[in-house]
């Protein structure tokens, strides 16, 4: 997932940010949960989206539904991928601390995306660059491959 150290230092300071945001708004997680958090969303942001989007009440049945899944089997929770089964059967449960966990996706769906965003915007300014520093090519000229 992370080819660079500057990939990695990106994350670091996502997640001090997240952490930071969270305590500010009373949420208290303990730094496992917060990873667990986190990678969800760098890793699997559709399954973030649906989790920071639904009810209080709906959100918790659908953690239980997804771990339970994920550790036993059974039928895969709607809108969840099978991708995720590790990362949802690892510990720590994400109901061992439901208040804190709804604190923090309250404060992490107003920064929704916030990796993902990244990232294509690196990429459409890297191609913006690219168009715009380098001259065409002209017509019939030898193109070389490596």
């Amino acid at each position: 997932m992370w080819r660079s150290p500057r990939a990695i230092k990106r994350f670091l300071n996502a997640f001090a940010v997240r952490e930071h945001l969270a305590r500010s708004n009373g949420a208290e997680l303990d730094p496992k949960t917060l990873l667990k958090l986190c990678l969800l969303e760098v890793r699997h942001l559709s399954e973030f989206r649906l989790l920071s989007q639904k009810a209080t009440a709906d959100r918790r049945a659908l953690v239980a539904e997804w771990e339970q899944w994920a550790r036993e089997g059974g039928e895969l929770p709607q809108g969840i991928g099978e991708e995720t089964r590790a990362r949802a059967a690892g510990p720590p449960s994400l109901n061992e601390a439901p208040e804190q966990v709804e604190r923090y996706l309250s404060v992490a769906a107003t920064l929704l995306g916030d990796f993902a965003s990244e990232a294509r915007l690196r990429a459409r300014l890297c191609a913006s660059w690219r168009t715009s520093l380098l001259p065409p090519i002209p017509q019939g000229a030898p193109r070389f491959s490596s």
